[in-house]
């Protein structure tokens, strides 16, 4: 709740009986790149909607602001899951309460065609620079583990197979007249290490060593990528959707900034947000199930790509935060999460009971990597607990290990945070943190050496 206390009192009596008792100062974001059509004013949900009551004002004169807008609740998370431009600042004022205005800002150039882009944009940059980063690494291991170089000595480098391969199936360009692909048209190559470092906290050598002890389970975690042509297909998949949801991004917001830079008004009379959404039905254009996976991938929230998607935005939220669950050891479950989580893990979610393929593959794709980063029992018990708590609540990644000693080498070995003591759960994390070797543990009445890892091949 307000604390009225706190909020600057309408001392005018000429006003008060026609205006609010009460103001609050708005804090105002400026975004060149906003794509809807009235200035929205954000509140912050844990506090509820501003009371009837109270007028916003804006630089401190206490007067109310006029003029049409939009109001949403939003909570932190959501902030964070959508890109929105908010500094320190706001988002300190944010937490304590304070309203925010977020509008276009009509003197700000966008330098189209450069870096200057949005938060959401450079995010799915980033998670399509990573990713290629990625599928780099994991197909040339496999590569290396069933075509030894040996046995073709004049067979292309891992590099080269995979640029020739991203070209072909991702950009879908030919071969040229000298019969060889323009291996220099890949986006984002040279910051593909550095993205994938910022995304999961470790870097492309680290990975690489992780995949030691994840290599032999493969079959296990990854069901649908059990042999090699369809683990490449699978990646290559993933790369296309990324890359046309990167391409669509920026589609969007150079129609969007075209469309405003033609106008005789700076006001608000341009071309409203759906328009401009459905005017782009052929560009770049991606399945329900595709923005599913562009959210579990970037960890951010794809929903203002598409008109389309206002009805299952909390869900994409979820996939959203199960991506970002899947980058770490742990992540903190809000409650407002809760609900539309336990309706993906339940198959409960009103968009996937229609029973069509598409939403089979929705619940297909989330359970599955729900049931790999934390197990689908665990997570359900947890958000039931945070929903009635109404408090937020750390869940942990599970971690893996391969057995590397006594009768049992070769095996799978799981570390349940619950099932096992704190000390030597903190001495595995510690060991995943610095993609150490093995490991020697006392579980119960044995002594076992173990290589731990987290899977991060998904």
């Amino acid at each position: 709740m307000l604390d009225f206390a706190q909020l600057q009192k309408n001392s005018s009596e000429a006003e008060l009986d026609d205006g609010p008792e009460y103001f609050i100062e708005l804090s105002m974001v400026r975004d060149p790149f906003t794509i809807r059509r009235y200035p929205t004013v954000i509140f912050n949900a844990a506090f509820g909607p501003t009371p009837a009551n109270v007028g916003f004002t804006i630089g401190g004169g206490l007067r109310p602001v006029q003029g049409d807008w939009d109001e949403v609740a939003m909570t932190e998370a959501e902030i964070e899951n959508r890109c929105l431009p908010f500094d320190e600042t706001t988002m300190a004022a944010f937490r304590q309460g304070q309203p925010v205005l977020w509008v276009w800002d009509p003197f700000a150039e966008l330098s189209i065609g450069r870096q200057e882009q949005s938060r959401l944009t450079n995010a799915m940059r980033d998670a399509l620079a990573a990713r290629t980063q990625k599928a780099i690494t994991l197909i040339a291991m496999i590569r290396n583990r069933d075509e030894p170089r040996r046995l073709d000595p004049d067979r292309k480098t891992n590099q080269e197979n995979f640029q020739d391969l991203y070209i072909s199936r991702v950009l879908k360009s030919n071969l040229h007249r000298s019969g060889e692909y323009d291996r220099s048209s890949i986006p984002f190559f040279d910051i593909k290490g550095a993205c994938f470092e910022r995304m999961y906290g470790i870097s492309a050598l680290h990975f690489r060593q992780n995949l030691k002890g994840e290599l032999p389970f493969f079959d296990h975690f990854y069901a649908k990528k059990q042999h090699r042509v369809g683990f490449d297909d699978y990646e290559f998949f993933i790369l296309e959707v990324l890359h046309r949801g990167y391409r669509r991004a920026v589609a969007l917001e150079v129609a969007q900034h075209e469309n405003r830079q033609n106008l005789k008004d700076f006001k608000r009379s341009y071309k409203p947000q759906l328009s401009t959404m459905n005017g782009m039905a052929e560009t770049f254009e991606l399945t329900t199930f595709e923005y599913f996976l562009i959210a579990l991938h970037s960890g951010f929230n794809p929903q203002q790509l598409h008109p389309g998607l206002a009805g299952c935005h909390r869900h994409l939220g979820v996939a959203a935060w199960l991506g970002r669950l899947g980058h770490g050891h742990s992540l903190l479950l809000p409650p407002e999460l809760c609900e539309p989580l336990l309706e993906l893990l339940n198959g409960d979610a009103p968009f996937l009971c229609d029973d069509t393929t598409e939403g089979a593959d929705i619940r297909d794709l989330l359970s599955r990597h729900a049931e790999l980063f934390a197990g689908v029992r665990q997570l359900s018990a947890i958000a039931e607990r945070v929903l009635k708590s109404r408090q937020p609540t750390i869940v942990p990644r599970r971690i893996y290990g391969r057995i590397t000693g006594d009768h049992r080498k070769g095996e799978l070995l799981e570390f349940m945070p619950e099932t096992i003591p704190s000390d030597i759960v903190t001495r595995v994390l510690k060991a995943t943190d610095r993609a150490a070797g093995d490991l020697k543990l006392g579980i119960g009445d044995e002594e076992i050496v173990v290589r731990p890892f987290l899977p991060l091949a998904w």
